[in-house]
């Protein structure tokens, strides 16, 4: 199971120092709940909340993306992959005989919930 853009931002953040980056990665996650994104074969296109649509791949068209700075379509484009990628850590399974001492059958723990 992959992972959400929150913890694909966790996961960014963990990896740069850069303020600008920083920044960029958290504008995305303000705005990837509410920005229309399109994936073709060679890049997304994001259209933001001003209704402008950016061409992001390996750059983007946006102010900030032409003069080569980090820029939210970018960090998007890249939380979307690190979402892709990771995988969510798996439930932790305990099993136990009998129910709180009781020897009436076989329960289970998932992540904390008896089943």
């Amino acid at each position: 199971m992959a992972i959400n853009i929150i913890e694909a931002a966790k996961i960014a953040k963990a990896r740069t120092t850069d303020k600008r980056w920083l920044n960029a990665i958290d504008r995305a996650v303000e705005g990837a709940s509410t920005w229309i994104v399109t994936e073709l074969h060679d890049c997304l296109l994001i259209t933001s909340d001003s209704g402008e649509t950016y061409r992001v791949n390996g750059s983007c068209n946006c102010r900030a993306g032409q003069l080569g700075q980090p820029c939210k379509h970018l960090a998007l484009r890249r939380l979307r992959e690190i979402a892709a990628t990771e995988m969510a850590p798996a439930p932790r399974i305990t099993r136990s005989n009998g129910w709180y001492g009781q020897r009436s059958g076989d329960a289970m723990m998932v992540d904390g919930w008896l089943v």
